[in-house]
């Protein structure tokens, strides 16, 4: 989720929002363990700020973002149902159709994934 090659035009609409709604006041927009960053952008997702709790665990790491996944579908910001998911447009590097994903990310932490995931200017 977080190569920008693989970004979606339903990827940067939700990063969009987020932008667009900034305010002075911080705004608290999810609350995410190491566990499922990993889950969600791979274990890259946690390099630049370390993951002490991460490294002390004696799990497999597909085992422990395994279980972040189940949380996150637990509480409604990832979907496996087809029949629920928005149309996820084009990928934004290609312009070419998207791969079906297994899951779908709730729109606003796709935003913030995107966000996360995009280069530096």
């Amino acid at each position: 989720m977080s190569n920008p090659a693989l970004f979606t035009e339903r990827d940067a609409a939700g990063a969009y929002e987020i932008l667009a709604a900034a305010s002075d006041a911080p705004s608290v927009l999810a609350v995410l363990t190491d566990e499922e960053l990993v889950a969600l952008g791979g274990d890259h997702a946690v390099q630049m700020t370390g993951s002490p709790f991460l490294d002390q665990l004696e799990i497999a790491d597909e085992v422990s973002a395994s279980i972040a996944l189940r949380s996150l579908i637990a509480r409604g910001l990832v979907t496996l149902d087809d029949s629920q998911a928005e149309p996820e447009g084009e990928q934004l590097a290609t312009g070419a159709p998207v791969t079906p994903r297994a899951v779908q990310l709730d729109r606003t932490l796709a935003g913030l994934m995107t966000l996360r995931g995009a280069p530096a200017p």
